[in-house]
């Protein structure tokens, strides 16, 4: 029997071997020109995407050095407004200019003259020595302007700059900055042809090229012997170019080529291969294909004579290959083999058994939604796309119908979302949904074998009843210092009577490790880290002292009634010293350094309203958290 099968299909594949050469090398022929044609049109399509890619980020970036010009502007007219002394001081101004990291920094008088700047060769311009500086003029009549120039050639320096100028607040003059934009005049240079056209990479030695709708001018080109020239010069004809998108036959100086051409909102793409190119694979890749069909036709035969055998091989490699996706979590997963009537009762077998365990979700809603608990479960794994959750999920993380059937159907979106509602801290390993009303969960996830386990729970009651009590004592639950709304209260009556403030100093402060705690030990040592900071506080020793938690791990002091700076800037250093010098019990082996950031603002040296004094604290106290980052990066 196998003997009889092995004569008559050697016969017909011989015969039909033959017969699909010849087609197929006909059919390689039409092939390669598709292929050409094809090719082309996505190199000409990537072309429109990189130049249209290219001005999208040259506007975008163009308009951030605009928003920054006029920052930086702003910047120096503060420091000047406040510093009036070194308006005049060219050293100062040059610092100044290098801190704002810019190139010049002027200073314009009410009739628009050059007083004063970093470039003393610049003294005694004004507003109308030139086109350039020019442009600022109407702020001469409106001294609400602000304005900020386009990249424009500086002539006297010989280079491109840009420039903007605002009002001092109090109007005493108009501060001006420039610098060069590089990233700008780096993006111009990205949007020329030649640029363009050195990112191409192409193996198949074809020429590709940009012309001039107008008068048919090579604008770039991959050659460039090319540029410059026009497309009569290379014998190509004018009116087939426009046959856009359809290749077509001509010679180069008496070689065969191929040619595709498109035309975009600016310029006409090209792209020539001579026709040795472009089917120099065909006679190779029929000779492959001949070998292949040999070595097909003799492995037809030995599985022909060992079909039986292979037929049950295969249908249990089949069977094992999908119980493998089902044990990586994919319950999705069908299993469909029935190449006998036995493997087909198996395959039953075993999706009644998925079927079974997908019911267990359900099965697990029901016990919760008859506990009346707040609390929902879900599980996904990199098997299976959608994630499975009870009932409950949903309502607890305020997921709309048309989120839930989003999120849950790709684990990778919920990874996603789950991600920017950690963001979301409020303490402790609680995190607020900002929807009406506002709502508090605690999740808590479990990662195992490929899969991720998770647990939601809605703690709103808990909270809201935690935040009533701390408004009725006035006092942080946690660290037992003063609340945040109480902190308030008690700093406006102290502000209300300047002769019990005397000298005084706010201090903000924001601890450096407390997501690094809750991440590395888990949320009750965070919480046992914010008491040693507090308690830390606590032992400041002045008399005179307010002491309050803001918010998570956000604190305040102010200390009041002193005699002099002096005195507020000894307590001060006994702050620092007690912050290099308290440490954490993590257990027997292991302390762990409380350490913290802070700030401080003098009253009334730094401002007489606690408002202002908050916000420069604040502002001290991020420079110094971002000085102490790059210490220890160091």
């Amino acid at each position: 029997m196998k003997k009889k099968i092995r004569r008559n299909l050697t016969f017909f594949i011989v015969a039909a071997l033959c017969i699909y050469i010849i087609i197929n090398y006909i059919l390689q022929i039409f092939q390669a020109q598709s292929n050409m044609v094809e090719a082309s049109q996505k190199l000409f399509w990537q072309i429109e995407q990189i130049v249209s890619q290219n001005n999208a980020e040259l506007e975008a970036v163009s308009q951030d050095f605009r928003d920054i010009c006029l920052l930086r502007a702003r910047a120096a007219a503060y420091l000047l407004q406040y510093t009036p002394a070194v308006q005049e001081d060219t050293a100062h101004l040059k610092k100044i200019a290098e801190l704002l990291d810019v190139d010049e920094l002027h200073l314009f008088d009410l009739t628009g003259t050059i007083y004063a700047g970093t470039n003393p060769e610049y003294y005694g311009l004004s507003m109308t020595s030139g086109e350039q500086v020019s442009f600022f003029l109407p702020m001469l009549e409106d001294k609400t302007l602000s304005l900020c120039q386009d990249v424009t050639p500086n002539t006297a320096a010989e280079k491109l700059m840009q420039y903007a100028a605002v009002w001092m607040e109090d109007e005493s003059c108009i501060v001006q900055v420039g610098f060069e934009p590089e990233r700008v005049l780096e993006l111009t240079k990205k949007n020329e042809l030649s640029y363009i056209f050195s990112l191409l990479t192409d193996s198949t030695n074809s020429t590709l090229f940009a012309v001039s709708p107008d008068d048919y001018t090579v604008l770039g080109s991959t050659r460039t012997n090319m540029l410059d020239k026009k497309l009569t010069d290379w014998d190509i004809p004018i009116d087939k170019v426009r046959n856009w998108g359809k290749g077509f036959y001509f010679t180069i100086g008496g070689v065969p080529v191929y040619g595709v051409f498109h035309e975009t909102d600016n310029v006409i793409l090209g792209r020539i291969m001579s026709v040795e190119n472009l089917y120099s694979n065909i006679y190779a890749s029929n000779l492959r294909l001949s070998l292949y069909l040999i070595v097909i036709f003799g492995a037809v035969l030995l599985l022909i004579s060992r079909y039986l055998d292979k037929n049950i091989v295969l249908a249990i490699s089949d069977i094992n290959c999908e119980l493998q996706k089902i044990t990586e979590g994919d319950l999705d997963k069908h299993v469909e083999v029935n190449t006998t009537p036995e493997f087909t009762e198996l395959s039953g077998h075993i999706n009644e058994m998925v079927e079974s365990l997908l019911e267990t979700t359900d099965k697990l809603s029901f016990v919760l939604d008859a506990t009346r608990l707040p609390i929902g479960v879900y599980e996904y794994s990199a098997g299976m796309e959608r994630v499975r959750f009870t009932s409950r999920v949903p309502e607890i993380l305020g997921l709309s119908p048309e989120q839930e059937k989003q999120l849950f159907s790709d684990y990778r979106a919920f990874e996603k979302w789950l991600e920017q509602l950690r963001k979301n801290t409020f303490e402790g390993g609680i995190y607020r949904i900002f929807k009406e009303p506002e709502r508090y969960i605690k999740m808590e996830s479990f990662p195992r074998s490929g899969s991720v386990f998770g647990i939601v729970m809605d703690v709103t009651d808990d909270i809201r009843k935690k935040q009533q009590l701390e408004l009725e004592l006035g006092q942080d639950e946690l660290t037992k210092l003063c609340s945040r709304r109480s902190f308030y209260q008690k700093v406006e009556q102290l502000f209300s009577a300047p002769k019990q403030l005397k000298n005084a100093a706010v201090i903000m402060i924001d601890s450096d490790d407390l997501k690094r705690v809750n991440d590395s030990y888990g949320h009750e040592f965070g919480d046992r880290y914010l008491c040693k900071l507090a308690e830390t506080l606590n032992r400041l020793s002045s008399p005179y002292r307010l002491i309050a938690r803001l918010s998570g791990d956000e604190f305040s002091i102010v200390l009041y009634n002193a005699e002099s700076v002096e005195e507020l800037k000894r307590y001060i250093e006994e702050l620092n010293h007690l912050r290099e010098n308290t440490t954490l019990t993590l257990s027997a082996t292991e302390q762990l350094p409380v350490r913290f950031s802070m700030g401080v603002a003098f009253y009334p040296a730094d401002g007489d309203s606690y408002q202002l004094l908050l916000k420069h604290a604040d502002r001290e106290m991020y420079k110094e958290k971002d000085k102490r980052k790059a210490a220890c990066q160091n």
